[in-house]
């Protein structure tokens, strides 16, 4: 991975949309990494905040349905709470995290035959 060549990629854009399926509850492992590796302590926070007053955003799949993603659901949280990390991110680097775009499985119907 080149760190300064992705640095320089998202100072040239405004608005940034990472896509990816939700990976038990979190982004995938090479996506975490890219954000460990990409958004360096001196350059996106604690130092010059280069990416400051920059749009982030996501598009997540699921393999679940919506109705799993409730208080009262499968996973007891909502798709926003499961990614919360994101958000937070994007406060600390002080980027605004633009609305969350999810796609969910349909939910299936079964007839009585």
């Amino acid at each position: 991975m080149d760190i300064k060549h992705e640095q320089l990629l998202l100072e040239e854009h405004n608005r940034v949309i990472f896509q990816f399926p939700n990976y038990w509850y979190s982004y995938p492992p090479l996506l975490k990494k890219w954000f460990d590796l990409v958004l360096e302590r001196g350059w996106a926070f604690r130092g010059q905040h280069a990416l400051k007053g920059k749009e982030f955003g996501i598009a997540v799949s699921s393999g679940f349905t919506a109705e799993d993603y409730r208080f009262d659901g499968l996973h007891r949280h909502t798709i926003d709470q499961v990614m919360a990390p994101f958000t937070a991110t994007c406060n600390f680097i002080r980027v605004k995290s633009l609305p969350l775009f999810a796609t969910f499985e349909e939910e299936l119907e079964t007839s009585a035959d």
